[in-house]
């Protein structure tokens, strides 16, 4: 008995659901949004219609269900006759096909299933907001709060009136009011405008219309001058920082590298350092200028093992290819060395690498790189003579 009570209660709590609608279109699944069953034969599609989370779909549903807000797509294959969806607000709902005058489904097809169902209050006072946008890295502010994502935001907020502002470097900043109800999530778009020059503009700008809900009231937009204003310092924020993607900026900056170098003919290698510090035009080229200390050990006299050491002074190029916190590239050190032990000569450093950012002005890098110096004195049965050094070194560094 108290189980059936249970059941009653949770029965009670769950609104009703029911089929408004179930037609066949005239429209065919294009080529990305295609889906095979197991036998390789393609699959039809029911576009179903309902403001609540279906849970899950019972009948010869094929893969996930592709969730598009209000929509849900369910791939089903060809012949089905029915379909039992369960909701999680509501009672579940099966929907035999032929009392639509539907004997089955066909291959390739659309069908759209419209579910009309009972309010169920809020008992969280929370509801959920979705915001797609674009550029994908624009800052996103919902009372003033900052969120990040890849052009989708999803996030449940207390049900009521909320503002967002969304800006990125080069477009001219949306910014509005959303109010949350009991009766479903809502969800938003916002497609930024380029802007004609790089400063901010006094005027409000006209973007794209919002993309919403239709049982839904608009949102409003606020455009006015003041609020335009207090825009600005986000926009100036936006261009004394790195790229929300953790590429580099425009500026001064540095590095240092340590390594160790594996010789290729007479030289068995040994430790190496390297410093340089210089400019960073965009996010891809650095010059600069640099200086390093490299120890090369070789046989000596009597077969014994000496050491030399010298002291490159270098020009350096790197380009970074990626703007992104993760990032290839490609390093070279030229220039010449002093005669401080028994190495003199020109000196080039060739090498590729990787990047990955640290927060805003960090990075670490690691990379391999070509040694050549010339001109080390080698020493062979009581003679000595002029030799190159080439090698292979792996070296880590630190980028500031």
């Amino acid at each position: 008995m108290l189980l059936m009570c249970m059941i009653t209660l949770n029965m009670a709590a769950q609104g009703e659901a029911t089929i408004k609608s179930f037609v066949e279109t005239t429209d065919h699944i294009s080529g990305n949004n295609r889906r095979n069953d197991l036998n390789g034969n393609p699959c039809a599609l029911v576009k179903v219609q309902v403001v609540d989370e279906i849970v899950r779909v019972e009948g010869n549903r094929i893969g996930n269900i592709v969730n598009k807000g209000v929509e849900k797509w369910v791939y089903m294959c060809k012949g089905s006759r029915n379909m039992r969806i369960h909701l999680k607000n509501h009672l579940p709902v099966k929907v035999m096909f032929q009392d639509y005058k539907i004997n089955g489904l066909e291959s390739n097809r659309v069908y759209e299933l419209v579910i009309e169902s009972t309010d169920i209050p809020n008992q969280t006072g929370k509801q959920k907001l979705t915001i797609n946008y674009a550029p994908s890295h624009a800052m996103v502010l919902i009372d003033s709060k900052s969120y990040r994502g890849n052009g989708r935001i999803e996030t449940e907020l207390p049900v009521g009136e909320h503002r967002y502002i969304i800006a990125a470097e080069g477009y001219i900043t949306a910014e509005g009011t959303v109010r949350l109800n009991e009766q479903g999530a809502r969800e938003i778009t916002e497609r930024l405008t380029a802007e004609a020059t790089s400063e901010i503009s006094d005027q409000p700008s006209v973007n794209q219309p919002i993309k919403d809900n239709p049982q839904q009231p608009m949102v409003s937009q606020q455009t006015t001058e003041n609020s335009y204003q207090d825009l600005r310092p986000v926009k100036t924020k936006l261009h004394t920082n790195t790229t929300a993607t953790g590429g580099l900026k425009r500026g001064f900056k540095g590095y240092v590298e340590a390594g160790y170098s594996v010789g290729i003919d007479y030289y068995d290698g040994g430790f190496l350092a390297r410093a340089a510090f210089g400019f960073q035009f965009n996010p891809h080229i650095f010059a600069g200028l640099g200086v390093g200390l490299s120890f090369y050990d070789y046989e000596g006299y009597y077969d014994d093992s000496e050491e030399s050491m010298t002291l490159p002074i270098f020009a350096n190029f790197r380009y970074t290819m990626l703007n992104k916190r993760i990032s290839p590239f490609f390093d070279i050190k030229a220039g010449y060395s002093p005669e401080v032990d028994d190495g003199e000569g020109f000196f080039a450093s060739p090498a590729l690498g990787c990047r990955f950012a640290i927060g805003k002005q960090f990075a670490i890098t690691t990379s391999i790189s070509f040694e050549y110096q010339q001109g080390t004195v080698y020493y062979y049965d009581y003679d000595y003579e002029y030799e190159d050094v080439t090698g292979l070194a792996l070296k880590v560094g630190f980028e500031f």
